[in-house]
């Protein structure tokens, strides 16, 4: 596993607001520059390894890429169950935000057992679709999807995220605004009781910058494959732009009202990681349905040629870039949400500066929390 480095963030106090914010990052530049060189086959391998977090998204999005250098399309039935094995994870990474990184917002401690209980269900999906645990194959494994184990598999998951996130549940879950603040104030989950605190903080009237729309791996690719400058800085339109579940939400109604009536702040982006978590369960009941045994292609990785891919992770998209010669990664770049998010003029900033400076730094953990990075953030404090 790589060391994926951490965020700092300070910030410039003036006598009455937040002058400026500053964003370092010790992100390593070119993190992906170990799997140059190698075989194509080694770097699939690999790339799952590397990562901490929604490590399965950026094996697919590498493997999408690769597929897409080498000409390679997948069936219908392997496009499925990725789109299975993705949502999976999505609903991973938002149980762990909700249940081991939110409870202290609020002075509680983290639930480890809730989270591994989920963690233990994907665990066994993924045994569910692909015996053989070739899930990441070029072209798919041998995808023999076990469907009455599936159907429990995501029962079992909704039965989990109703009990310990939602607390009741999701198909009841608030989906209509003005019913979002009384669920938090009910405070039966510790996401409902960070949701009542943010709740409490002032709105976000800030300009707030762009939510970036739902975009296609060529549109990455393009990008990536012109320098490494995207990868550091992405920009959409030549500006920075907010990615994750508040812009991939910001059409749902309740979200839409919660955002008209606080802006683009935590309250809005926590209100919208929670519908997505509550929608998430219809999505895995229809990519089952959708499922159905495939064989795997007969491939050949030896090839040349380049190509983009994109998976979407719980804070937002994974894009990368590849190019291969005779079968071996000449080139690989990417691009993770924490880059969007945590932009030196991107969305944690603009939510931050001119707002008051009495309770900046209680506010700037929940604005931190709100994008969630992927990796550990400090924010600090200093006085003009």
């Amino acid at each position: 596993m790589i060391d994926e480095g951490a965020l700092s963030v300070e910030l410039l106090l003036g006598r009455h607001a937040i002058e400026r914010v500053a964003v370092t990052s010790t992100r390593p530049r070119a993190a992906t520059a170990v799997l140059e060189g190698r075989s194509l086959a080694e770097a699939l391998r690999l790339t799952p390894l590397m990562f901490s977090l929604c490590g399965t998204s950026h094996a697919l999005a590498v493997l999408e890429a690769a597929e897409t250098a080498l000409g390679i399309e997948l069936s219908d039935e392997q496009h499925a169950a990725r789109a299975l094995i993705a949502a999976a994870e999505v609903m991973e990474g938002h149980s762990f935000t909700l249940l081991l990184d939110w409870p202290h917002l609020v002075g509680e401690a983290p639930v480890p057992r809730a989270h591994a209980s989920i963690r233990r269900q994907i665990a066994r999906l993924h045994r569910a679709l692909y015996p053989d645990g070739d899930a990441l194959r070029l072209g798919g494994g041998r995808l023999a999807p076990r469907r009455e184990v599936l159907e429990g598999v995501v029962g079992l998951l909704g039965q989990l995220v109703d009990q310990h996130i939602l607390g009741e549940s999701g198909r009841r879950f608030p989906l209509k605004g003005g019913q979002i603040e009384a669920w938090a104030e009910g405070g039966a989950t510790p996401a409902a009781r960070v949701l009542a605190a943010a709740l409490c903080e002032p709105d976000d009237r800030s300009d707030a910058v762009t939510l970036l729309p739902s975009l296609d791996a060529a549109w990455f690719g393009e990008r990536l494959k012109a320098g490494i400058g995207f990868a550091l800085a992405p920009a959409f339109h030549d500006a920075p732009a907010e990615a994750g579940p508040l812009a991939r939400m910001q059409h749902s109604p309740l979200v839409r009202a919660v955002s008209e009536r606080h802006g683009h702040s935590p309250v809005a982006r926590m209100t919208a990681r929670l519908v997505e978590l509550a929608e998430l369960y219809a999505s895995l009941e229809a990519y089952v349905a959708a499922l159905a045994p495939s064989a795997p292609l007969d491939v050949d990785a030896s090839g040349s040629g380049s190509g983009a891919g994109v998976a979407i992770a719980s804070r937002g998209p994974l894009a990368y870039w590849l190019e291969l010669e005779r079968g071996r990664v000449a080139r690989l770049r990417n691009v993770a949400p924490t880059e969007w998010n945590f932009h030196p003029a991107g969305a944690l900033a603009r939510s931050l500066e001119g707002t008051p400076a009495e309770g900046a730094e209680r506010r700037a953990e929940l604005v931190v929390a709100s994008l969630d990075p992927c990796v550990p953030c400090q924010v600090e404090v200093a006085r003009a």
